[in-house]
């Protein structure tokens, strides 16, 4: 799993709990391999500001499960929090 920040997107508040979040997934290291998927966190204006890049289905669902974890809807009334994307 990789992840970095948009250039010239403020981060969310509560980035850090974002990054502790997916650095308890990776301390898993499923091994699972298959196609990238993206997973895309909004902050409060609704922008896109990290982009999340996992290896395969497993990694992606894990990921998820704990970004709900974190309760990241409280923030972002306009539109969902995560959104996600499937690389060819």
């Amino acid at each position: 799993m990789k992840t970095k920040l948009i250039e010239g997107v403020d981060a969310r508040i509560d980035d850090t709990d974002i990054l502790e979040a997916i650095a308890a997934e990776d301390e898993d290291d499923f091994g699972y391999g298959g196609s990238t998927m993206v997973i895309g966190i909004r902050n409060s204006a609704g922008q896109i500001y990290r982009a999340i890049h996992t290896d395969g289905l497993t990694e992606f669902m894990h990921t998820i499960a704990r970004l709900q974890g974190a309760d990241l809807r409280t923030l972002c009334k306009t539109r969902p929090v995560i959104c996600m994307h499937l690389e060819s």
